[in-house]
């Protein structure tokens, strides 16, 4: 538990102000939600975190809520779009044996983002062999931009069957702790 609520802290720290006591509520609100239904907070599965969203639609909340609360659950291990896009190689390091990206928040607040396992796994996935240069770049080999990601986001979406047309929202990019 006591590594959960670091982690939580770590988070929190890029932010202030309104944001932060928003995505602090949001949080506290899941990590009460998997004491109860003893879930440890960093191994849901998505059907769990689709089970925390249909439970807070059951208890009245608002879809512009309940939206807002799992794009805060996918920001614990994800970016914004641009910061995900900007991030180099380079920014990339190890800190008291966790994996961190170091990133240029909104505002130009730099701060150095732990990042889950699994993500470490897929960022290095994406970089290869390179040793410098931007993490995540088109099949030209320049950076991907924000454009290039909302591409991506929506031709995985048809081929998953989604319908409804779908993109990466501005607050947190499609790199996160859940499984398919």
């Amino acid at each position: 538990m006591l590594g959960s609520r670091l982690a939580l802290a770590g988070f929190l720290a890029g932010y202030s102000g309104l944001t932060r006591q928003a995505y602090e509520l949001d949080l506290r609100q899941y990590a009460s939600w998997c004491q109860h239904h003893r879930i440890h907070l960093f191994a849901a599965r998505r059907a769990d975190i689709e089970c925390f969203a249909r439970d807070l639609e059951a208890h009245g909340r608002a879809r512009a809520t309940i939206t807002r609360r799992v794009i805060s659950l996918l920001a614990l291990n994800g970016l914004r779009v641009s910061e995900a896009t900007s991030a180099d190689i380079e920014a990339l390091g190890l800190e008291r044996g966790h994996r961190t990206l170091v990133v240029t928040r909104k505002g130009g607040k730099v701060v150095t983002i732990p990042l889950a396992p699994r993500t470490a796994r897929a960022l290095d996935l994406a970089i290869g062999e390179r040793a410098e240069g931007p993490i995540f770049v088109a099949a030209d080999g320049r950076r991907l931009d924000r454009h290039g990601a909302g591409r991506i986001v929506r031709r995985v979406a048809r081929k998953a069957g989604i319908a409804k047309r779908v993109g990466p929202p501005h607050t947190a990019a499609c790199i996160c702790n859940c499984r398919a």
